[in-house]
């Protein structure tokens, strides 16, 4: 299967944010921004009540409809409506962000010469 496997990540990036996957990035958007999470949960959840009514997917909503579901959610909020934004907003030490996964794979490049060195340099003891 592996070996058949082809990935597109353009397909997968323009499926992702359907269905109201980012609906929890609204919600942690509204956290940073100094809502309680009870609050920012019910926001989250209006906006999604009100674009399955609308028939429309989160980043579809205009300013206007933004501010008439909640005053709170200003224009701002469209910065975790994309994939690239919503991975972007997750900065915490592991997480999704760009400069943390660039940590992460600086981190498992170096565990990796560090067990390839052990791996040379270890003798070899006969068989197992």
């Amino acid at each position: 299967m592996i070996a058949t496997l082809t990935l597109r990540p353009e397909v997968l990036e323009a499926a992702a944010p359907q269905g109201f996957a980012l609906a929890t990035d609204v919600a942690e958007w509204l956290v940073s921004q100094g809502v309680p999470f009870r609050s920012a949960h019910e926001i989250s959840g209006s906006m999604v009540a009100f674009c399955e009514e609308a028939g429309l997917e989160l980043d579809q909503l205009d300013d206007d409809q933004l501010a008439g579901i909640d005053e709170r959610l200003t224009p701002d909020v469209r910065s975790v409506l994309s994939v690239p934004g919503a991975l972007a907003a997750r900065k915490a030490r592991g997480g999704t962000a760009p400069e943390r996964v660039a940590e992460q794979l600086t981190a498992l490049k170096d565990l990796a010469v560090v067990h390839a060195d052990w791996a040379q340099a270890s003798p070899v003891t006969g068989a197992l």
